[in-house]
């Protein structure tokens, strides 16, 4: 038992230092896999600091630390793809409302300078698909990209050109059906993320078992209800079971997408608990330090579990070796489960006063030399003090009688 437990920790230990990449193999990307890597996804970049899907909203966001940049695209007249959630310029853009991307060439459409977060036009201009991957390439991670399913054949064909299938994702609501069709028209070269939104148990385990069975390598789900069905550890299970390699996925940056939720760490350590190992959020810089944070406790972690390992509690009370007992076991089980940062810092806590109380006790025992009293050790002290007693009578009353023997008549 106690190899195992020792090499469970190795393995983690080992895991946390090369699992920080995205989508590497698949045993990275388990949703409760040993090594506990949270993905980051920035929606549309880092758009507080520069206009949203720009280019530079993207590269800065991966210079923040993102693992992925969510992104949607719309087709020109021209035939190409640019950055943009709505056909109307407008909806993204307030100054070119009535524009359309449809009606509009790539070359027209660079033209144009694009309004940041405050409504003001900045230096920046719409981003093609082309600009947007060379970006991801560059910094090694990865665009997530939306609204392009219609066009799916054409772009898989454009990733294969550009040499950019480990640098995308196509993310969509189709059936699964369909989905498990283009993942093997594509050979399992094209990455899909589905995206089921809904409260209804059974047709969600359903979507999530044939995307995993199909290759796919994350599931997004989405409810406006608090405490719908999707958020239940027993609907979570489904990306767990029979080795698939499939992530839960959770958008933050909209209540309507996860449950009523705020962009923030409580519901972060929420989602993740639950078995949600993909975030994809508006606050990326927030994000990014809060996944950090995680990797650096589980560290932590690591390191008092093993010192526990090292130790010989047989001199320690009885109520002492329990607690550490069941300390450690609640430390192994958030290292070796996808744990959030509340959980790791729970269990850090928990170790740390088992340990100090243990160390206290052993100290004492060591300088004073205290005497543990059981119930066990006052029987047998009863014990042996009685038959040394009886002894000492016994011996007594031999003597007694030797020398009786002894005397003249």
């Amino acid at each position: 038992m106690k190899f195992i437990k020792k090499f469970l920790i190795a393995a983690v230990s080992l895991l946390v230092l090369v699992g920080s990449s995205f989508c590497v193999s698949a045993a990275e990307i388990r949703p409760y896999g040993e090594n506990g890597k949270i993905i980051s996804v920035s929606h549309g970049g880092n758009w507080g600091e520069y206009p949203i899907f720009s280019e530079r909203a993207i590269e800065s966001a991966f210079e923040i630390g993102a693992d992925c940049v969510s992104v949607s695209v719309k087709k020109t007249s021209d035939g190409q793809f640019v950055l943009c959630e709505d056909n109307d310029l407008g909806k993204l853009y307030a100054p070119y409302k009535g524009q359309l991307v449809s009606a509009l060439t790539l070359a027209q459409l660079k033209e144009l300078r694009i309004t940041d977060s405050l409504g003001a036009l900045s230096d920046n201009t719409l981003c093609d698909l082309a600009d947007a991957i060379d970006a991801a390439k560059r910094f090694d991670k990865t665009l997530i990209i939306d609204g392009g399913w219609e066009y799916r054949k054409e772009l898989y064909s454009y990733f294969v050109e550009k040499d950019a299938l480990s640098s995308v994702i196509l993310r969509t609501d189709a059936s699964k059906s369909e989905i498990k069709e283009f993942i093997s028209l594509s050979g399992g070269m094209c990455r899909i993320a589905g995206y089921y939104q809904g409260n209804i148990i059974f047709s969600a385990r359903s979507y999530v078992t044939t995307l995993s069975k199909s290759g796919c390598g994350i599931v997004m789900l989405g409810t406006k209800n608090p405490f719908g069905v999707i958020y239940n550890k027993s609907m979570l299970s489904a990306f767990a079971e029979n080795n698939y390699f499939t992530r839960a996925m959770a958008a933050t940056y909209d209540p309507d997408l996860c449950g009523q939720r705020t962009d923030t760490e409580s519901a972060w350590n929420d989602l993740i608990d639950r078995g949600y190992s993909v975030i994809e959020t508006n606050d990326i810089a927030a994000l990014v330090n809060y996944i950090g944070r995680i990797s650096n406790l589980r560290n932590e972690l690591i390191a008092l579990t093993a010192r526990v390992e090292k130790l010989d509690v047989n001199n320690c009370s009885e109520k002492s070796a329990k607690e550490i007992s069941g300390a450690r076991a609640e430390a192994s089980e958030a290292l070796t489960t996808l744990s959030s940062y509340e959980t790791l810092a729970k269990a850090k806590h928990i170790l740390t006063l088992a340990l100090n109380d243990l160390s206290v006790s052993n100290e004492d025992h060591t300088r004073k030399g205290v005497l543990k009293i059981s119930a066990g050790k006052i029987t047998a002290v009863v014990l042996v003090t009685a038959a040394l007693a009886a002894g000492q009578v016994y011996t007594y009353k031999m003597q007694k009688k030797k020398r009786s023997a002894n005397e003249p008549s």
